[in-house]
């Protein structure tokens, strides 16, 4: 590492951050991009479908605390 620092004119500390981050997350360097829209696409389809149970849930609520004022509950 210190070959590669002096090399490059950078501090050693640099190039072991620079391994780490590249072990960490480097096989996305090679992922295919369709791979990533494919599960964006996913993401936002069950984002959406969760929004439309929240809403269906708020409104059924809403109605059931209507309900229980009318009963006097």
């Amino acid at each position: 590492m210190n070959e590669i620092a002096a090399k490059h004119k950078v501090a050693p500390s640099q190039v072991s951050a620079w391994k780490l981050e590249l072990q960490e997350g480097g096989s996305a360097l090679f992922e295919r991009k369709n791979a990533r829209n494919d599960e964006k696409k996913e993401q936002e389809k069950q984002t959406e479908q969760l929004e439309r149970t929240i809403g269906r849930l708020v409104v059924e609520k809403d109605y059931l605390v209507k309900k229980c004022e009318e009963l006097g509950i």
